[in-house]
């Protein structure tokens, strides 16, 4: 093991899962929209092909279809979304396949049968079957770190009216910018639907296969992770075209053969979201009080950065952020009934009540007479636990219980779930961190933060730090769970003050 300001450590798996997510402000919610399902929708096949792009360099494919089948005599309509994502992080390549299929009864209501999440990557599944039982119950089936559990049983309605009317909607040539509709979707981590807003923002042009389309700008806000897919263009026939992100990652319609062709030798994920200093700042952990002015390169912005129990944030005339970093002196941030409430749960991400998870929080833990104490505990337990390793990203935490190694973004993964299973309310945050005066950077980087004395409180479990250093930028956390770099500026840098 290298020493610790050493270690640049890495943060793949969240960003291929939340490419396009943003933390923002909720809209209205309002009920799915369910319009009649159109008769092509149940006649006919339809397969759509996307490239997937970072920086213009290509980094997988994905597959939207949907078609008619029979299965058990019964005549259905099967939507099906598979992905295909490789991406190079440190010289390490990351290969990630995903596919969620959906089989719905071609009788009305329409209702769903069946469906089956599959997400593997490095040699690791993860995989989701709900079947329907009656009415609307589903049984539930989990395959994980090579071992299937049957989670409760759920009740959910979900049916294809629901996939179908969004495109329906958004077809009248009545249609105006401001106009939003609700729809639903499937969770994979509340194991439930999530309501979604969408709002009609713009109309433009665009240019693809078949030459200028009109098109659609929307934005489509998440309420269950609250969270806004910005930058969406759709065809004025309801069809995805393309997703921007940030201006570093892309997803665009093409022919398949196009869509397929192997990836570029694209540019270093980790590299392209570091962010390089002016001059040498010497260990991280020794570092109690920094300012740096973040700039983006010319055209672009650099992206809005929260204030937290340990930073400020400005804004400059000329389009820059200054950040200052003084652990535990920035803004206070007060924790809410709700807070401890949320982030407390269990759910397929964060399985606290797991039997397995709840003997080794409780193992971890032992001992402590404080909540104070436990999180050191847990602290001191997590980095213990997990034999640092930049070449496996944990696909969940059953893997990580089992393959016992992980970077930083399965650290801060695995502590969040001891925590809440101790009965400590965290969630994950992410940014960067000074990787040393070798690199002369702040690298991606991902760590926690829990409730402690009715506020949030940064820790990071690879450093053990109850009190974070200075070197730590942070630039989101637990609102979404999870970690987005979707809409961070590629190319930032930083003149330190």
């Amino acid at each position: 093991m290298l020493p610790a300001m050493n270690r640049p450590h890495l943060a793949v798996f969240p960003i291929l899962a939340g490419l396009a997510l943003a933390v923002s402000a909720a809209p209205e919610k309002l009920p799915p929209l369910e319009l009649p399902v159109p008769p092509a929708a149940l006649k006919q096949e339809r397969s759509i092909a996307y490239g997937v792009y970072m920086q213009g360099s290509k980094i997988g494919w994905a597959m939207d279809t949907r078609k008619p089948n029979t299965i058990d005599g019964k005549t259905c309509v099967v939507s099906t979304m598979e992905a295909h994502i490789e991406l190079k992080a440190m010289d390490n390549l990351v290969r990630m396949d995903m596919a969620d299929r959906q089989t719905f009864d071609a009788a009305p209501p329409h209702r769903l049968l069946r469906l089956e999440s599959i997400q593997k990557m490095d040699g690791q599944t993860r995989k989701i079957v709900l079947t329907h039982r009656h009415d609307l119950t589903y049984a539930v089936e989990i395959t994980e770190a090579g071992a299937t559990r049957k989670n409760p049983d759920i009740e959910m309605d979900l049916r294809l009216a629901h996939i179908t009317s969004p495109e329906q909607w958004i077809i009248d040539p009545e249609r105006k910018p401001g106009e939003k509709i609700g729809t639903v979707e499937f969770d994979q981590e509340t194991l439930g639907l999530s309501s979604n807003t969408v709002t009609l923002v713009r109309t433009a042009d665009w240019i693809g296969p078949g030459g200028k389309l009109p098109v659609w700008e929307i934005d489509e806000y998440d309420h269950a992770q609250k969270t806004d897919v910005q930058g969406c263009v759709r065809r004025t026939d309801g069809t995805m075209v393309k997703i921007e992100m940030g201006g570093a990652f892309e997803i665009r319609m093409e022919p398949e053969a196009v869509a397929k062709r192997k990836p570029d030798g694209q540019a270093d994920v980790f590299l392209a979201f570091s962010i390089k200093t002016d001059r040498k700042l010497g260990p991280s952990e020794k570092l109690t009080d920094l300012t740096v002015e973040l700039t983006a390169p010319e055209g672009k912005q650099p992206p809005e950065l929260p204030a937290t129990a340990n930073q400020t944030v400005t804004s400059g005339d000329n389009g820059s952020l200054t950040v200052r970093i003084t652990p535990g002196k920035g803004t206070p941030q007060p924790a809410t009934d709700a807070d401890r409430a949320d982030y407390l749960k269990s759910n397929l991400r964060y399985p606290a009540d797991h039997a397995q998870v709840k003997a080794l929080a409780a193992k971890a833990v032992a001992g402590a007479k404080t909540d104070a104490d436990k999180v050191r505990k847990l602290l001191a337990f997590t980095d213990k636990y997990l034999e640092d390793s930049y070449e496996v990203e944990a696909l969940s935490v059953m893997d990580l219980l089992k393959s016992r190694k992980g970077e930083c973004s399965a650290h801060a993964l695995l502590f969040t779930t001891l925590a809440r299973a101790a009965g400590i309310p965290a969630r994950e945050a992410w940014g960067w961190m000074y990787m040393g005066d070798t690199y002369q950077s702040f690298g991606g980087h991902a760590w926690n933060e829990v409730i402690l004395d009715g506020h949030w409180v940064p820790v990071d479990p690879v450093f053990q730090q109850i009190r974070l250093d200075a070197g730590h930028i942070q630039a989101g956390s637990g609102a979404t769970d999870s970690i987005h770099t979707g809409r961070i500026t590629p190319g930032l840098r930083a003149t330190v003050k």
